[in-house]
């Protein structure tokens, strides 16, 4: 470690000056858990969110029933998420903020960085043994009071990873109960309808697509610290609500397409909806975000893992000033002697206002637009350049409801 980093806060700051838990794995870990906490659990609101018939809901009840009670499990563990375990890690946050910003100085009470690095120059000017026994006691007094704060931030980052790891197991169980739960529903699908393997080639080029033209906006919003908002779009899920306005050229013609197709699986050509593929498309989608919340718990816990890396190399340092002021002062003059104290304040504070900075965006909002395919597209051509679409006149399409003035039908026709 260098000379330099000894009693600052080292990774706690990352090279752009941001807080060590403000990067997206942990953004988006809480926002497909928001899938988990959405799922219905009764049938009527599982027939409104796949637009299901009576007559197909009937002929699938024998399924429908079992999902939902696995749903019901999955939501439970997903709302405790929520509303115990990521608050817990902007809590994390907050202990944080109050530690840096004693340390910088900044609270009613002086640095105790700073009464350190007074308490090791005076030692270093005193002959006066009685004197010298004063300040040594000094000393031990701060840092003892600031290694005992940090183990208290410990602990609390220990029981933040350890709620993390519980909740990894409780998804991983919850989706092997719900994969068993939906190859019922697909093998009696494919009983009444047939297979349907479009669908699912259809829809995971759609989200790959959107996931593509969303992580630059994203990553864009956190580290500017603000936070996305984000929108249910059936059949995809969570999609963040502004991210069309960063797509044109080539890129906008290729995601129209995708919608496009993707709708056309999901309703037919009079606009009635296609049961069978809704609820696979459904299906697969809760599967994909399950998939990344178990794939995000892992970042999550080294980020967390990584702070508490920090919080023993300052602890270390301050047990080591102690220690050799306790037996050689000489080293100890000479280890002050290669930190600039002034620096110690300074990244203490920078760390306040990175802190400061991250809880204002750390929550993503728990009320969700709802949207649909065509929102998206009508979204889509809204922001695009007016030469990218021929000024020609298209066949009524029913299966999009673009207002005035951007009215043009058919216009996604243009893709193929």
């Amino acid at each position: 470690m260098s000379d330099t980093e000894k009693l600052t806060p080292r990774s706690l700051l990352d090279e752009e000056g941001n807080f060590t838990l403000q990067n997206k794995d942990i953004y988006d870990l809480l926002k497909y858990v928001q899938t988990g906490a959405l799922l219905p659990t009764a049938e009527l609101g599982y027939r409104e969110r796949v637009q299901l018939s009576s007559d197909m809901a009937r002929k699938l009840s024998s399924v429908i029933g079992p999902l939902l009670t696995s749903y019901a499990t999955t939501r439970g563990h997903c709302e405790t998420f929520k509303t115990i375990t990521y608050p817990s890690i902007i809590s994390l946050s907050d202990d944080v903020y109050d530690y840096a910003l004693k340390a910088s100085g900044a609270s009613a009470a002086p640095s105790p960085y700073a009464q350190i690095f007074d308490c090791v120059t005076l030692l270093a000017d005193t002959v006066s043994q009685a004197e010298k026994s004063i300040l040594r006691a000094d000393l031990n007094g701060l840092v003892d009071a600031q290694v005992r704060a940090i183990d208290v931030l410990q602990v609390k980052a220990q029981r933040v990873v350890a709620d993390l790891r519980a909740f990894e197991g409780q998804t991983m169980s919850d989706q092997a109960v719900l994969k068993e739960r939906s190859n019922a529903v697909n093998i009696k699908l494919t009983s009444e309808q047939g297979s349907m393997v479009e669908i699912r080639a259809k829809l995971k080029a759609l989200r790959d697509e959107l996931d593509a033209t969303m992580r630059q906006y994203e990553q864009a919003k956190i580290a500017a610290c603000t936070t996305p908002t984000y929108a249910w779009l059936f059949p995809i899920g969570l999609i963040v609500a502004s991210a069309m306005a960063g797509v044109n050229g080539e890129k906008a013609a290729t995601l129209a397409s995708r919608i496009d197709k993707v709708r056309v699986l999901v309703t037919d050509s009079e606009g009635k909806v296609r049961d069978g593929e809704r609820m696979v498309a459904n299906l697969e989608t809760i599967d994909a975000d399950l998939d990344n919340v178990i794939a995000l718990i892992e970042p999550a816990v080294t980020a967390i893992q990584r702070m508490m890396g920090v919080w023993d190399a300052v602890a270390i340092d301050l047990t080591r000033l102690k220690t050799m002021t306790n037996t050689d002062v000489r080293k100890v003059i000479k280890v002050i002697a290669d930190v600039v104290e002034q620096k110690v304040i300074e990244k203490w504070a920078a760390l306040v206002a990175a802190v400061d900075k991250y809880r204002k965006a750390a929550t993503v909002s728990c009320v969700l637009e709802q949207r649909s395919l065509n929102d998206l597209a009508t979204e889509l051509f809204m922001y695009r350049s007016p030469g990218l679409f021929p000024n020609m006149p298209y066949p009524k399409n029913p299966c999009f409801d673009i207002p005035e003035p951007y009215q043009r039908p058919g216009i996604l026709d243009f893709y193929y």
